[in-house]
């Protein structure tokens, strides 16, 4: 990744640490032994946003870190993404899609055949949506174990979806999509909000 499409981050050093450390302060606090390493990168677009990769690796661009704005809007999309890593959702959905290709030859012979293999698929994404609302609930968890509002967190989704109401961004059907769509986080978050 970092060979093609990212880059160091360019915001200070001074702002990179004190994020760091605030999060490797929570991490400790709210889920010891989940192994991660942050990293903080740019891309040319400044694209918003944050990823975790297996082996625990998570990525957080400085597009998200400057539309976030303050700390604990930061620390509440990776606490999403440390929940992405603590329950391993990379490695699982690189297995389970390897194990649909397998499955799709299996059944219908063709190890080739995408059409064969569309409604496995479909199955596999939905446990694509069920990845992001355990990661969404470990952020809660997480904000929470660390006496953090929700609210930041929750704002960032609601800029999120302006954004892409804005740009005219489409979403795509719930059954073809590998997110819940925003407006459906928004609605969680905001009942964890009122629990606050």
């Amino acid at each position: 990744l970092d060979r093609h499409y990212l880059g160091p981050s360019r915001f200070d050093a001074e702002r990179r640490e004190r994020l760091a450390g605030r999060f490797a302060d929570a991490a400790t606090k709210a889920a010891p032994g989940v192994p991660y390493r942050l990293e903080f990168r740019a891309t040319s677009e400044e694209s918003i946003n944050a990823f975790a990769l297996p082996g625990g690796v998570v990525i957080v661009l400085d597009g998200l870190v400057r539309f976030a704005g303050d700390d604990a809007a930061v620390l509440g999309v990776l606490g999403h993404e440390l929940g992405h890593v603590a329950y391993r959702h990379s490695t699982r959905q690189v297995l389970q899609s390897v194990g649909v290709g397998m499955l799709a030859g299996l059944l219908w012979g063709d190890f080739s055949g995408t059409a064969a293999s569309v409604p496995l698929v479909l199955g596999v994404l939905k446990y694509s949506r069920g990845f992001e609302r355990e990661a969404d609930d470990f952020a809660i968890a997480f904000l929470r174990a660390n006496e953090i509002s929700i609210g930041p967190f929750y704002d960032v989704l609601v800029r999120l979806a302006e954004r892409e109401e804005h740009r005219g961004i489409a979403t795509l059907p719930d059954f073809i999509s590998t997110h819940p769509s925003l407006a459906e986080r928004i609605e969680h978050l905001l009942e964890a909000l009122d629990d606050e």
